[in-house]
């Protein structure tokens, strides 16, 4: 009997690939509303085209570097104080921050 030699090769990711994609299906996720996925995936292509056909450059890397410039850094919440209530700014997670700005 043969004694085999199993060999891994070390993967190198992309991740900026993988956020990309993961985002643009979030993204879409928050399109679909009441069943009208036809219509999302529709709304998607044709502004991945236009893009493309506007910028010249990945309609999808457009998306997630828009994505990353209008994310919030601070998030408001309200605290009782004094018969008031005020908002007091409350630094937010990465996930939270790219939720809020697909929003």
């Amino acid at each position: 009997m043969k004694n085999y030699k199993i060999k891994f090769r070390k993967k190198e990711y992309n991740f900026l690939n993988f956020y990309i994609y993961r985002y643009n299906r979030i993204f879409l996720g928050f399109l679909i509303k009441r069943g009208r996925k036809i219509w999302a995936y529709n709304f998607m292509r044709k502004l991945k085209y236009k893009l493309k056909m506007i910028e010249k450059y990945d309609p999808s890397l457009i998306f997630f570097f828009s994505l990353v410039k209008i994310a919030p850094a601070v998030l408001l919440c309200p605290y009782k104080w004094g018969g008031k209530i005020e908002g007091v700014p409350l630094p937010i997670s990465s996930n939270k921050k790219m939720t809020f700005s697909m929003k």
